[in-house]
């Protein structure tokens, strides 16, 4: 799927990228085809997100539905920050980057998956809940932060329009879980 080269390179570039280098930005080669092969890494960090998440959910619910709702979250979002950035970049004349910036923000899922990890480790472990709630809202402060980076410098653009656009990702992804709280108190509670 990946060339071993290229493989290496993307590596390297994601690494550089956790140490906020801009280097790193620039290292991933950038075509329609590497466009659809990097969305293999959001593909497979969606089930184990999407597990953490619903292992850190409130209790008192259906496993099944904080996964059905949890999962149509992260897509929704996914697929709301993805049209946010194009139409940005079609706005103020970026729209030759945005490949760039998708296969970036898709490679980086391999960061975001080692920063998830120890989560896994110690639930493994037996270690209870209450001690992953701290570390979660730090990953995800801290992929925000990211995500700022990545589109300042893959767009190309000014570091307080990158940290806007991922505010507005922030913003949208708090929506996502509001909605599912008003669907779980409104409809999902009443039921039970």
């Amino acid at each position: 799927m990946f060339k071993d080269q290229s493989f290496k390179q993307n590596l390297l570039g994601v690494f550089e990228i956790s140490l906020f280098m801009k280097a790193g930005v620039e290292r991933f080669s950038v075509s329609l085809h590497d466009v659809f092969r990097s969305f293999f890494w959001p593909l497979l960090a969606f089930p184990l997100a999407l597990m953490a998440t619903v292992v850190l959910s409130d209790g008192g619910y259906s496993p099944w539905f904080l996964f059905v709702a949890h999962g149509l979250r992260i897509v929704v979002v996914y697929a709301l920050s993805l049209l946010l950035v194009f139409f940005f970049c079609k706005k103020v004349n970026r729209l030759e980057f945005l490949y760039q910036y998708i296969i970036v923000q898709n490679w980086f899922e391999i960061a975001l998956l080692a920063l998830i990890a120890p989560i896994f480790i110690l639930m493994g472990m037996g270690a209870p809940l209450e001690q992953f709630e701290s570390y979660a809202i730090f990953i995800t402060l801290l992929s925000y932060v990211y995500s700022g980076f990545i589109l300042t410098h893959a767009l190309r653009i000014p570091w307080e329009m990158g940290g806007f656009i991922a505010v507005s990702f922030l913003f949208i992804d708090q929506t996502g879980f509001d909605v599912i709280e008003f669907v779980r108190d409104t409809f999902v509670h009443t039921a039970i």
